[in-house]
């Protein structure tokens, strides 16, 4: 299994009927057919010489997907097929399970805490779920935090992974719930 930005190589041999390795064949000596997950790939393929024989495609994958990758030989008659799973990055893959809150989290202004006077005294903050039902609302549990504008809205939006959370609004003297178990 490989990964999106991989430089992939598929080696293979080139012989005759007798077994004689056959040198010198170029990428367009080849038919070729390159897909990813069904679909025409676009990614650069080169296929080179080794020597005595022995020859290796190339090409670094761009995206996920299956990549089926065909080359045909006529001259021989040697057929080399290749299928490899590609795979998204760590750092896709983390990014993908990520979540931008903002006030207008499921719609406009869904988060906004709009019952609190002067919003810009106050913190938005967001904790899990269970960390807020078992007692634990110190600031140090906060998944993130943002400040409020006067209008309520957020200041920058507070990125958290899918799970259920408390969305809450603090101020030195007073806390205000404003979404409890939201579903990310």
């Amino acid at each position: 299994m490989a990964s999106v930005g991989d430089s992939r190589f598929i080696y293979f041999r080139l012989s005759d009927a007798n077994e004689n390795p056959v040198t010198g064949r170029v990428q367009t000596d080849f038919a070729i057919i390159f897909t990813r997950s069904n679909a025409i790939c676009t990614d650069v393929l080169t296929i080179s010489e080794i020597g005595y024989g022995r020859y290796f495609a190339n090409y670094t994958a761009s995206a996920a997907g299956t990549d089926y990758l065909e080359i045909y030989d006529a001259g021989t008659d040697n057929r080399v097929i290749d299928v490899e799973p590609i795979v998204p990055t760590i750092a896709q893959t983390l990014s993908s399970n990520l979540v931008n809150l903002t006030q207008d989290f499921g719609k406009p202004g869904a988060l906004a805490p709009t019952a609190i006077p002067d919003p810009a005294d106050y913190t938005m903050y967001v904790f899990l779920s269970s960390d807020w039902q078992t007692g634990n609302r110190g600031i140090a549990y906060a998944k993130g935090q943002t400040g409020l504008n006067p209008n309520g809205s957020w200041r920058s939006p507070i990125t958290v992974s899918h799970g259920t959370y408390h969305v809450v609004a603090f101020q030195a003297l007073n806390t205000f719930v404003v979404a409890a178990f939201l579903s990310v």
